[in-house]
C-alpha cells in the first residue's frame, strides 16, 4: 500500500501547523517529507510521530560551506532520491520567511543578521525553502542559492498544491511576493493580514 505523501518546506509556521496536524495524519497514514536540509528545524515535528514513523528528512545542513560540498551532497543517493520523493507529493506545506534578525535562517544560524540586510537592500523580501527572492516572487541570483541543500523554487510547480503559512504585519509584503511570482497556490493565515494583503493588491 502507498502512503499519501505530505512534503514539508522550511519555516517555523509551517512546522507549527504540523505539530496541530499531527493526530489526523498518523490517523490517515500520511508521510512526511521534508523539501530542505536542515534537521534540527524538522526534529521535533518528526518526534510527535514516535519511533516507528515515517518521516524522511533529508540529512544534511540546509546551508553548507562550499558550492562543491552542496553539489556533492545533493549527488548522494539518499539525497537526491529524498528530493526526487518530495516532488511526488500532492501537497506541500511551506513556510515563508521574513527579512529580520529574528528570522528562523538566523536564529538556526544559517545566515547572519548582516547576510539578511545585504540581501534585503538587493531586493529580497522574504525566503522560501532558503532561497531568497523579490516583491515579484522572483528568485535573486545571490550567491548564497549554491551553497543550499533544498528542492530548488523552480521545481515546485510539479506537486500541485503548495500551501503557505504565514501571518503578521511583518510578513505582508513577503506574502504579496508568493503570490504575485505563483510560487503557491493556497495561503494559511489571520484576519488581520488577509485584510491587509486585499488592501494592498487593489
Amino acid at each position: 500500500m502507498v502512503r499519501d505523501l505530505l512534503a514539508i518546506g522550511w519555516g517555523e509556521a509551517a512546522t507549527t501547523a504540523l505539530r496541530y496536524m499531527s493526530p489526523a495524519l498518523v490517523r490517515n497514514e500520511i508521510s512526511l517529507i521534508s523539501m530542505t536540509g536542515g534537521v534540527a528545524a524538522y526534529v521535533d515535528s518528526a518526534g510527535i510521530y514516535g519511533p516507528h514513523s515515517n518521516f524522511h528528512i533529508i540529512p544534511t545542513p540546509l546551508r553548507v560551506t562550499s558550492h562543491s560540498l552542496a553539489e556533492m551532497l545533493r549527488a548522494e543517493p539518499y539525497v537526491r532520491d529524498v528530493m526526487a520523493m518530495a516532488l511526488t507529493a500532492r501537497i506541500a506545506l511551506v513556510g515563508i520567511g521574513a527579512m529580520s534578525r529574528s528570522a528562523s535562517l538566523v536564529r538556526y544560524g544559517y545566515c547572519t543578521a548582516s547576510e539578511i540586510e545585504l540581501f534585503a537592500r538587493q531586493g529580497a523580501v522574504g525566503d522560501i525553502l532558503g532561497y531568497f527572492y523579490d516583491r515579484d516572487g522572483q528568485i535573486l541570483p545571490l550567491d548564497l542559492h549554491q551553497l543550499v541543500v533544498a528542492v530548488p523554487p523552480d521545481q515546485l510547480f510539479r506537486i500541485p498544491t503548495i500551501v503557505a503559512a504565514a501571518a503578521g504585519p511583518d510578513k505582508i509584503d513577503l506574502i504579496l511576493g508568493v503570490l504575485r511570482g505563483r510560487i503557491v497556490n493556497i495561503l494559511i493565515t489571520d484576519e488581520t493580514t488577509a485584510a491587509e494583503l486585499l488592501k494592498r493588491a487593489r
